[in-house]
């Protein structure tokens, strides 16, 4: 099932407000009573105005984060992924200020790191949106 492979509606929702580009190969659509997964191609059967958010898979939202450059605050920051989940150290090498970010899934992780990146002022949305 994609759902599997595919960021919660939850998290692409907030994704798309905080103004990531919406580009992926997977939407989340949503109706009055349910939501669904279509895919790029199918996406163009439905009415413009209706409610669609990239449902991003991992591979898309690595790709996004690929592009982010954590060292504009003047010290060394890094990010980190593991199959325990995903962490973002904000200062040289201070693991205690180490955040971690877990979820069952990989999408939804990065899309958690991503938010956070995005909300904190770690990056700038004009700059993944390139």
């Amino acid at each position: 099932m994609i759902e599997n492979h595919v960021c919660l509606l939850e998290l692409a929702k907030k994704l798309k407000e905080l103004g990531v580009k919406q580009d992926s190969e997977f939407y989340w659509i949503q109706f009055k009573t349910f939501e669904e997964i279509i895919s790029k191609e199918d996406l163009e059967y439905y009415p413009s105005n209706i409610n669609s958010y990239s449902a991003f898979l991992a591979s898309e939202l690595g790709e996004i984060m690929s592009k982010i450059s954590v060292l504009d605050r003047g010290y060394q920051q890094s990010i980190e992924l593991s199959i325990h989940g995903c962490g973002f150290l904000p200062e040289d090498d201070d693991f205690s200020k180490n955040i971690i970010f877990e979820d069952d899934s990989e999408p939804n992780m990065r899309a958690k790191m991503l938010i956070y990146l995005i909300e904190e002022g770690y990056v700038k949305v004009e700059d993944i949106n390139k």
